[in-house]
C-alpha cells in the first residue's frame, strides 16, 4: 500500500486509524468508506458496513446501488479495454448468525430478517463483481 483515502462522513475514530505509517488523508470519498491505493497502482475501495447497518441499508433499498456504483468502477475499465485496477469490497464488521425461525442474528438481537434472505443478499452483491469479506468487529 501506498496511501489511504478515509471518507470524510466516517465517524471520528474511523478518521484517527493509523495504517502501519503509511500517509492517511480525511477527503470526502464519491464511493467507499476507505480507498486504498497499492503499490502496483491498483485501488482498493471499502465499504465497511456493520451487520444492522447492512441490514438496513438493504431494506432502504441504498445497499445494492452501492454496491453497483462500485461494481460500475471495475466494469468502466474493462469495458474501455483497460487492465482493471479497481477492486470493490464489502467489509462487513461482524457476523450474521440465525436463531429462532432463522431469523438473523445481530449484536442488538433477533431481527425480522430471514437468514436466507441476508445469505441471498451477499451471494447477488458478489455476483455484481463486489468482493466480501468479514471480520468480527470494527476493531479488527
Amino acid at each position: 500500500m501506498t496511501a489511504i483515502l478515509i471518507d470524510s462522513r466516517e465517524p471520528t475514530w474511523v478518521q484517527n486509524l493509523k495504517f502501519g505509517g503509511l500517509p492517511v488523508a480525511v477527503t470526502k470519498l464519491e464511493t467507499g468508506d476507505v480507498q486504498a491505493v497499492t503499490d502496483d497502482g491498483c485501488m482498493l475501495i471499502i465499504e465497511r458496513k456493520t451487520p444492522d447497518d447492512f441490514l438496513g441499508s438493504l431494506k432502504e433499498n441504498r445497499l445494492l446501488i452501492q454496491m453497483e456504483r462500485m461494481a460500475n468502477l471495475r466494469y468502466d475499465e474493462q469495458l474501455a479495454g483497460r487492465k482493471a485496477t479497481i477492486y470493490p469490497y464489502l467489509m462487513v464488521t461482524g457476523g450474521f448468525s440465525y436463531g429462532q425461525g432463522r431469523r438473523v442474528v445481530t449484536e442488538r438481537g433477533l431481527t425480522g430478517w430471514d437468514y436466507a434472505a441476508v445469505s441471498g443478499a451477499l451471494l447477488s452483491i458478489q455476483e455484481m463483481g463486489v468482493l466480501v469479506t468479514s471480520c468480527a468487529g470494527d476493531t479488527d
